[in-house]
């Protein structure tokens, strides 16, 4: 299990309210690991999450990472690292129990004005 923080600065919750309303919820803790799409990434998507045949998918390469804080909305999860709090990423919990993010944004208000 991994322990989240779960502070947000007021200017974080006020983008959160603007954009979200109370239609979030902030995860305090996890089990699985992360990881994040990257071209420098070490993992291969089949040894990261449920295996798939699409060779598309199979070959796209992750990143471990340890996430700081989690973000549900709706069905999309909004996660950032303790080595980058501005960046946030978007992504989703495998049915394996690890969770995949596939796109960042360069802040919070960002990610959410994508979904």
């Amino acid at each position: 299990m991994i322990k989240l923080c779960t502070f947000f600065s007021d200017e974080e919750k006020e983008v959160l309210l603007q954009y979200a309303g109370r239609a979030y919820e902030v995860l305090s803790y996890i089990d699985g690991d992360s990881y994040v799409l990257s071209e420098k990434g070490e993992y291969l998507y089949n040894e990261c999450f449920h295996a798939t045949d699409i060779d598309f998918f199979a070959q796209q390469k992750y990143e471990k990472v340890m996430p700081y804080r989690i973000i549900k909305f709706y069905q999309y999860y909004l996660m950032n690292t303790e080595e980058d709090k501005t960046a946030w990423y978007r992504g989703r919990k495998d049915v394996g129990g690890n969770w995949e993010y596939d796109c960042v944004s360069d802040s919070l208000e960002e990610a959410l004005e994508t979904l």
